[in-house]
């Protein structure tokens, strides 16, 4: 999770191809750009029937996901001071890495464990089905697969 806390990757990634041991690969996870993108996001909880019951479903809204812009946001709710977050597409993550000659070779977007509706607070209910984070792994070209 510190992609998304520098400002310029390319110089970390460039340091990386040549630091890897031979078989090596290099994974990061960020916060999800298409779900937590800072000031271009909302988050909602919707509160519905469903089946006769009623159940909270969370989603996000995204304005400007293609932009790479910096924001400033909390890790915590309640911290002193806020810290600069560096948002960045998908495409433009991946796209810097293979331009270092790397190869993606894999990718999760995992899912907060579940927790009974009555045990979530906001952001578990908002992500309930929705990754918070992307994880991805890449390897230099030229190196086999696993």
């Amino acid at each position: 999770m510190a992609l998304m806390d520098i400002a310029a990757i390319d110089p970390l990634i460039s340091a990386a191809a040549r630091l890897l041991k031979p078989q090596g690969r290099f994974v990061f996870s960020v916060l999800h750009p298409c779900f937590n993108s800072g000031n271009s996001l909302t988050q909602s909880v919707d509160r519905e029937e469903r089946d006769g019951k009623v159940v909270d479903r969370g989603h996000v809204k995204v304005f400007e996901y293609g932009e790479s812009h910096a924001y400033k946001g909390e890790a915590m709710r309640g911290q002193p001071l806020s810290h600069n977050y560096f948002h960045r597409s998908i495409s433009t993550l991946v796209n810097a890495f293979l331009r270092q000659g790397f190869l993606l070779d894999g990718i999760e977007e995992p899912l907060l464990p579940e927790k009974p509706p009555s045990g979530r607070g906001h952001f578990e209910t908002v992500y309930a089905n929705i990754p918070p984070a992307l994880v991805m792994r890449v390897r230099p070209a030229g190196t086999p697969a696993e």
